[in-house]
């Protein structure tokens, strides 16, 4: 951003739009060439059309005056954008526009409501733990989880984490010694937790993981998508333990995010996601 004096990927955010108030405008849009078409190598198509009719622009910017948008994937990009904004103001603070261009960040928007939008599961991977360490991450499982035995390959794993987890709080862990799915228990939720106890990825961050590895919690975990690499590391243990997490509900995002508190990083994988560098943003000078 420094260097290029712009920006190259949006930032992702969600609204709400249950009735589909928008849709005869994206219609209207897309009727027409678009000004950008093309496939890549995955086979993934990406088409993109300029909005230069005013009273569309109206209309869109009319829809979104008050509504609450949701920010689902680039919260660095965001903050990074946040802290060149107040360098620049700082360099120059005489010069108090509206309308410079490092007030404003480019932003992808989508519909919660979109059938498009697919939300995939993000999952812990944990390794180099020291042994005693371990056995007291284990332990502290073992007091909030419920734990029964599982088998099968990745995707029988995934589709038992998916389907059990439909109604109730869970996830599965996978080391060399097997996979286990684990149940949260309703009696060791406490009340202080709030609505964050609806995400298993906070449960084992700040519940089992941060109290024993504090600051260096995150030098010991990381986050995979692709759950077959995962649980293949996870087996021949090339990682320690890996935990499979299912999908994230849109409506407990909505409300966690809406009440203002936030989830723990990579709690969302949403699907799909711009190509970087399709629309380059300028953030020097004035719009």
């Amino acid at each position: 951003m420094e260097s290029l004096s712009a920006n190259i990927s949006p930032i992702m955010s969600i609204y709400r739009d249950a009735k589909g108030e928008l849709d005869h405008l994206y219609q209207q849009i897309m009727s027409e060439t678009p000004e950008f078409d093309s496939t890549d190598d995955s086979g993934s198509a990406t088409a993109l059309w300029r909005v230069s009719d005013p009273s569309i622009q109206s209309q869109i910017s009319k829809f979104f005056d008050g509504r609450p948008i949701y920010l689902a994937d680039g919260h660095h990009r965001y903050e990074a954008s946040r802290q060149y904004q107040l360098d620049r103001h700082a360099e120059d603070p005489a010069n108090k526009s509206a309308d410079l261009a490092h007030n404003f960040v480019m932003m992808t928007l989508l519909s919660f409501d979109d059938p498009g939008l697919v939300v995939l599961g993000y999952h812990r991977t944990l390794n180099d733990v020291p042994d005693d360490k371990l056995a007291n991450i284990k332990a502290k499982l073992s007091r909030l989880f419920e734990s029964e035995p599982i088998e099968g390959n990745s995707d029988a794993l995934i589709e038992q984490v998916d389907r059990l987890g439909a109604d109730r709080q869970l996830m599965a862990s996978v080391d060399s010694d097997g996979a286990n799915i684990l149940m949260l228990k309703e009696s060791a939720i406490e009340p202080d937790w709030g609505p964050l106890s609806s995400s298993e990825a906070w449960v084992l961050e700040e519940q089992v993981l941060k109290p024993e590895l504090g600051d260096s919690t995150l030098e010991h975990l990381d986050f995979m998508h692709d759950h077959q690499e995962a649980v293949e590391r996870a087996k021949t243990g090339e990682l320690q333990m890996v935990f499979l997490l299912k999908p994230f509900p849109l409506d407990s995002f909505e409300s966690i995010v809406g009440g203002g508190q936030r989830l723990p990083r990579k709690s969302t994988f949403f699907y799909p996601k711009l190509p970087t560098g399709l629309v380059i943003n300028r953030i020097d000078g004035e719009l």
